[in-house]
């Protein structure tokens, strides 16, 4: 292995030193510092730096609404922002142009209206910059959005703030890693666009000839032969698939990876095209092969969106299916009946079956349930939510139900139909934040624990130790934030209404803020009179 990895290594760093070697250091100061080479640094500054400012303006707003506004076919919509990111370089230039040219869709009433004409332009350079650069900010934004802590904004809300100051202040610091890493990734795509060396514009003429023979391409070939192009396309795509599956399976490629490898690279490439006009230039290809062979490689890189939708099917249809477990019959019955065995019903289940009191452990989890029978702990495997299962776990003669599941939806589900059979059953349920808190209070429940509410406020005492207070001082500051933030816990579900935003709730608004002043009051009561029992 450290032998190949040390080949792996020459291999990629070989053509770098060799380079090195070969580049002229001599002179490389003064053409480096000639004016053609400078102005072309000057260009491709200005043009980034424009793009960039477009990509942001564009991007940010975009990534949000994707992230944070449900809306019919927005999966569409993001696909198709994302569908600059797969395409070649000339494809996406030939789209370019066939909508901003001076007789594109949008590029002939540019034009005609307003005297713009976008190509060989460096408005048009910015357009093709901000078109390609723009999915990679939106990609990263919009995943950052979807997995940044929403408590943070909710509590803004709560507290009154509007919805443009939670986004200033609280939404864009919370993904500035990600904004600041999707802007340096949109814009990487630009630094080697244009060339700082003796010849500044090889890129720019390389970049316009691979588009102007795209833009070449004899359409009316495929309309005269069009089951000739599809034929050749097709074989083109199954040939070069069937290759690279082989070298899939030589490399040890297992499952989804050697699926992804086969159909991501089965289409032609961009080089192509370079090929098919030196062999028509130097007569090795007649002009109808050519055409036809550019067009089949045209069409070989626009199949490329459907052979990722195939890969999909085939790595469903082709995935070992997950086994299956019939729900255990459930042989016992218990004083407490504890739906879920996670972090959270685990320690539950221990500490009330160490007082004696027996319990009855449900967990849709097969595995979760296999390693509590390792552990000498029994449980039975099915669905909690099943009301059945529930019936069947001893609903009915059980004093308390604990509902320790992950899912919100299906905690409140339990909770729903727990106090539906049984209005005299007590039920202690996790919830996840507030919000959850309060669908559980009107769900039902009696007791609602906060999942890391108690080692939060556990915490809070331990700083409160270490900056000067006394462990009488902050064990009984502690138990009263605890007690007061419950009580007010209790006193917000009443007011708060399902579906409503707390923001646009006037009652819930001004009875948190008057909880706020409350708790204050109360802490530095609770301080006075530890003080004054002090000095006594």
């Amino acid at each position: 292995m450290v032998a190949v990895a040390a080949l792996a290594v020459c291999f990629l760093v070989g053509p770098i030193v060799a380079l090195a070697v070969r580049a002229p250091w001599g002179t490389s100061w003064k053409e480096l510092s000639s004016p053609e080479v400078l102005e072309a640094l000057r260009l491709s500054l200005f043009c980034s730096t424009i793009a960039t400012v477009v990509v942001v303006v564009l991007g940010v707003p975009l990534a949000w609404v994707l992230a944070r506004v449900p809306f019919p076919g927005s999966r569409m919509v993001r696909a198709a922002t994302t569908l600059s990111m797969v395409l070649p370089p000339v494809v996406g230039g030939v789209a370019l142009l066939a909508a901003f040219g001076r007789r594109g869709i949008a590029g002939r009433f540019l034009d005609s209206w307003f005297g713009v004409q976008l190509p060989f332009t460096t408005a048009g350079v910015i357009v093709a910059e901000a078109f390609v650069a723009l999915p990679f900010l939106v990609v990263t934004l919009d995943g950052a959005f979807r997995t940044m802590d929403r408590r943070f904004e909710e509590a803004a809300e709560t507290l009154g703030a509007r919805r443009w100051t939670v986004f200033r202040r609280v939404t864009l610091p919370a993904v500035a890693p990600s904004f600041v890493a999707g802007v340096v990734l949109a814009n990487s795509e630009f630094r080697h666009q244009i060339e700082a060396d003796v010849k500044p514009f090889k890129g720019l003429l390389m970049g316009l000839f691979f588009m102007t023979v795209g833009a070449s391409i004899d359409v009316g070939v495929l309309t005269a032969q069009v089951w000739l192009v599809l034929a050749l396309t097709f074989g083109l795509i199954a040939l070069k698939a069937g290759v690279l599956f082989g070298l899939a399976l030589a490399f040890g490629m297992r499952g989804r990876d050697r699926w992804l490898f086969t159909f991501s690279l089965a289409q032609a490439g961009e080089f192509g095209f370079l090929l098919v006009s030196m062999a028509t230039a130097q007569s090795l290809l007649p002009g109808p092969v050519a055409s036809l062979t550019l067009l089949v490689i045209s069409l070989s890189m626009l199949a490329t969106p459907a052979l990722f939708a195939l890969h999909d099917v085939l790595t469903r249809l082709l995935a070992t299916p997950e086994k299956t477990h019939a729900p255990d019959e459930i042989s016992e019955k218990g004083r407490v009946i504890i739906a879920g065995i996670g972090r959270f019903g685990q320690v539950v289940n221990r500490l009330v079956r160490t007082a004696g009191a027996s319990t009855v452990v449900l967990d849709s989890d097969m595995a979760a349930i296999d390693t509590m029978r390792r552990f000498g702990v029994k449980g039975f495997f099915g669905d909690p939510t099943r009301p059945e299962l529930l019936q069947a776990a001893g609903l009915a003669e059980a004093d308390v139900l604990v509902v320790a599941i992950d899912d919100r939806d299906a905690c409140l589900k339990i909770v729903r139909f727990a106090r539906q059979a049984r209005p005299d059953l007590h039920i202690v349920a996790r919830a996840r934040d507030r919000i959850h808190v309060y669908e559980l209070y009107q769900a039902g429940a009696n007791d609602i624990v906060r999942e890391m509410f108690d080692s939060s406020v556990r915490a809070g005492r331990y700083v409160l130790e270490n900056i000067g207070f006394s462990e009488h001082e902050a064990s009984r500051l502690s138990q009263a934030y605890y007690r007061i933030d419950r009580s007010a816990m209790r006193d917000l579900a009443e007011v708060w209404v399902p579906g409503q935003p707390v923001t646009q709730n006037p009652a819930y608004v001004a009875r948190s803020r008057q909880l706020d002043r409350d708790l204050e009051t109360a802490l530095i009561a609770e301080l006075d009179d530890n003080q004054t029992k002090a000095a006594e």
